[in-house]
């Protein structure tokens, strides 16, 4: 049985869309799992002694830096990444209810095309 035009393409346009939403939770577990690391190295940078030498990885050498600015530095990157993660749970929740909006009307076209 070959499906109505319409359908045909409603069909392409909620699998299209069910890939951009796996994109997008793909994405956000990455930038998740960066932020827990984040928040697990700024956690154990703050249970060290002030006068301790601290080290960040830069490409393939280490280099000594001040706790502080380095604390500084990973709160920076953990707010970007907050901003990004929220901008991406919006895209998320609209592609969501894109998605149930069109696969109540495909039931619909299937059920009047049967």
């Amino acid at each position: 049985m070959e499906l109505p035009p319409e359908v045909s393409q409603k069909l392409e346009q909620f699998e299209a869309l069910r890939q951009t939403l796996y994109a997008i939770l793909m994405q956000k577990q990455k930038l998740k799992q960066q932020y827990d690391e984040i928040e697990n190295a700024i956690n154990e940078l703050e249970k060290i002694e002030p006068n301790k030498k601290v080290y960040k990885m830069v490409g393939n050498v280490m280099i000594e830096k001040d706790k502080d600015s380095l604390i500084n530095e990973l709160k920076e990157k953990k707010e970007v990444l907050e901003i990004r993660l929220q901008s991406l749970e919006k895209q998320e929740q609209k592609l969501k209810e894109k998605l149930e909006k069109l696969q109540d009307e495909l039931e619909k076209l299937l059920k009047t095309t049967k």
